[in-house]
């Protein structure tokens, strides 16, 4: 399933690594993922740990159990792609459900973040999944080998994406709504916006289905409502003097508001 990113032959097995026909080798880490991004960086890329424990804290106390209820529902077979799964609720969510009805079938998580990769192999999968660091753009997969893709908050390269789809493939993409988090916002800044409106529209992909998830959620103590935001962009785009804001806030109602489009790849 995986391929080497330098030559794009197919990635085995072997001992403590991935090894390739052209002799690129990767080593599996200690917690059993495989670094496949191709940087001679030594610059952290994507989510740092903090944010990707606010995140699987915030994650894990349920607030968005509603969305990963919506995404598995939509799953009927595998095996599945989770790209830029970050710490891994939505991949394991799905994993569970294919346990259920496709349980010969097996999942695959990338992201570029390390930290966010390392927390997703913490995780309790339904059936064997792979989970590597990797880049959205050029993913380290073979052709055709997903039965369904799933995108939560991430960008999508239409090409890249087709590409490891087998034909009629499904493609099942997240993006916040217009309100999403508003209240969030007015509790920090004096002109909160509301999210823009978005484009659904793919190349290559057929909308089969959409969906609009919105409701309220209630954050009843300060750590909830602090992992929130740590987890959120706003957090880095944030003045010191804002983020003091939401230190004497100890609850917060919240709006949760989601698009949910699913395609057939064409």
């Amino acid at each position: 399933m995986l391929i080497c990113p330098i030559c794009k032959n197919p990635l085995l097995k072997s001992g403590g690594s991935y090894v390739c026909s052209g002799n690129h080798n990767f080593d599996i880490s200690r917690r059993g993922y495989v670094n496949l991004l191709c940087s001679r960086s030594s610059k952290s890329h994507g989510d740092d740990k903090r944010m990707t424990a606010a995140r699987s804290s915030f994650l894990n106390a349920g607030y968005y159990s509603r969305l990963r209820d919506c995404i598995c529902d939509n799953i009927t077979c595998g095996p599945v792609l989770d790209i830029c799964c970050g710490e891994g609720y939505y991949l394991e969510g799905i994993s569970r459900k294919l346990a259920v009805c496709a349980p010969d079938s097996s999942a695959c998580g990338i992201d570029i973040s390390k930290s966010a990769i390392d927390f997703a192999c913490r995780r309790k999968y339904g059936v064997q999944t792979e989970l590597a660091v990797a880049n959205c753009t050029n993913i380290p997969v073979s052709d055709s080998s997903f039965a369904c893709a799933v995108s939560v908050f991430a960008p999508v390269s239409e090409q890249e994406t087709k590409r490891i789809l087998i034909k009629n493939g499904c493609l099942i993409r997240v993006v916040p709504g217009r309100d999403h988090l508003i209240e969030l916002k007015r509790a920090v800044y004096e002109h909160a916006q509301l999210n823009p409106s978005f484009d659904n529209s793919l190349n290559g992909f057929e909308l089969k289905n959409a969906f609009n998830l919105r409701y309220k959620m209630r954050l009843d103590n300060t750590e909830a409502v602090k992992n929130l935001f740590v987890m959120t962009p706003y957090y880095y785009r944030t003045s010191q003097s804002d983020q003091q804001k939401l230190r004497s806030v100890s609850s917060l109602d919240i709006t949760a508001h989601f698009y949910i489009f699913v395609y057939r790849s064409v």
